[in-house]
């Protein structure tokens, strides 16, 4: 990487949450998350374990700050049913379909289980630093090793733990899976995506397209517990891999967790796997460290990729500028 790029994601790993550690060891419920470089270190570690036969499968989770955090925090003071949080916030930025407190009952039920499993073998919660967060993870993951968000996306780093991923059967789960198909080729080919080989190694890809319910997208099944099916059985005739990376928005972490108890390690990547497999995103693309990253070979998302209403989440967060 350049110098550029190494200034932009030490800048990027500086930033961290105002937690006090008075009392209470970094990384654990107490004190602040470990930053984002020590993260990736850990999850670079624990891969190798993993690899090596000395750890069994983990899961590294990510609580989301919108919709799905203030049903993740209702759940967390024991609501299970009749949740006031945004039915339609939920809908519209997070996919969960129909908006009913019924099947924001379900979604809670998968979060929440999701979230606890991350304190298993050595899971690790990225967070970002908020006292939602917080809370939610003191109730339901309080042994979970708690990271700086970024510790995710290993572009940061120059020791990233993707380059962990050598060789291995990896699964990713993604809305733009044609895509990330495509650049994935091209990079294996010879165009390169990133300067820095390790940040995206050879792989044996497998892809599976995660569903699309946000936005005014047309709801691709019944109910969000429909399509949760759906993704699972699609995952399970994947066959047996080593490792999954996740970018899909309220399905993340309960597909993350179907994975872990089929045995393989689960990373829930969010958004930042797009741009790791050089897919634009306005939210990145204004940045000074992706606009230093981004090549000739970068693309932004296939039209059929976009829904229709996107660029009312987030401002297009995911797509190209409106």
């Amino acid at each position: 990487m350049t110098l550029l790029l190494r200034c932009a994601a030490s800048a990027a790993c500086a930033i961290a949450a105002d937690w006090s550690a008075a009392r209470h060891r970094v990384g654990t419920v107490g004190g602040p998350p470990l930053d984002a470089a020590a993260g990736n270190d850990l999850i670079r570690a624990r891969l190798a374990d993993r690899f090596a036969g000395r750890r069994g499968p983990f899961l590294v989770s990510r609580l989301a700050l919108g919709a799905e955090l203030g049903v993740a925090l209702e759940y967390a003071r024991g609501a299970r049913a009749n949740f006031s949080s945004d039915l339609g916030a939920l809908r519209g930025n997070a996919g969960v379909y129909p908006a009913t407190r019924r099947e924001a009952a379900a979604f809670a039920a998968a979060y929440a289980a999701a979230i606890n499993a991350t304190q298993t073998q050595g899971g690790l919660a990225a967070v970002f630093g908020t006292d939602a967060e917080r809370e939610v993870l003191a109730a339901l993951a309080p042994r979970a090793t708690r990271v700086g968000n970024r510790a995710l996306e290993p572009f940061y780093f120059a020791r990233p733990w993707s380059a962990a991923l050598r060789g291995r059967r990896v699964l990713v789960v993604h809305p733009f899976a044609a895509t990330i198909r495509a650049q994935y080729a091209a990079h294996a080919g010879g165009r390169s995506l990133w300067a820095d080989g390790d940040v995206l190694p050879a792989l044996d890809l497998v892809v599976v397209r995660a569903p699309v319910s946000l936005a005014d997208a047309p709801p691709p099944h019944g109910s969000w517990s429909e399509s949760l099916a759906a993704t699972k059985a699609a995952i399970d005739a994947a066959g047996p891999v080593d490792v999954a990376l996740l970018g899909c928005g309220s399905y993340g972490l309960p597909l993350a967790h179907h994975v872990l108890e089929r045995g393989a390690v689960a990373i829930y990547v969010g958004g930042g796997l797009q741009v790791l497999f050089g897919i634009k995103g306005s939210r990145w693309m204004a940045r000074p460290f992706f606009a230093a990253a981004a090549n000739e070979h970068w693309v932004w998302p296939a039209a059929d990729e976009t829904p229709p209403g996107a660029a009312g989440v987030e401002g297009a967060a995911y797509w190209r500028p409106p």
